[in-house]
């Protein structure tokens, strides 16, 4: 495999790694183009317009019932367990 190839293959797993990662740098929503957001785009049970993990942009959040499938490892997601709920092995249960 020739250098060029090896560089670029560890500069896109340092690209997913940052991606992934829920700390935000400082000043990093000058950085950030944010997609418009609205109401009319939101609508529907369970949803709301709320700011993402670093605060630059609106996103639209869905909060999920019991039992509904949900991502315990990603932090970036656009959907989370509603209150009282907690994500346990890809689903929402109740927190006891």
């Amino acid at each position: 495999m020739n250098l060029n190839c090896l560089v670029i293959f560890f500069l896109l797993i340092g690209v997913v790694q940052i991606a992934n990662c829920t700390t935000c740098a400082p000043n990093i929503c000058e950085l950030v183009d944010c997609p418009n957001v609205s109401l009319e785009l939101c609508k529907g049970p369970n949803k709301m317009i709320k700011k993402d993990p670093c605060g630059c942009c609106n996103i639209c959040y869905t909060y999920l019932n019991e039992g509904e499938t949900c991502s315990d490892k990603n932090m970036n997601s656009n959907s989370g367990c509603k209150l009282g709920l907690v994500c346990e092995n890809g689903r929402c249960n109740k927190n006891c």
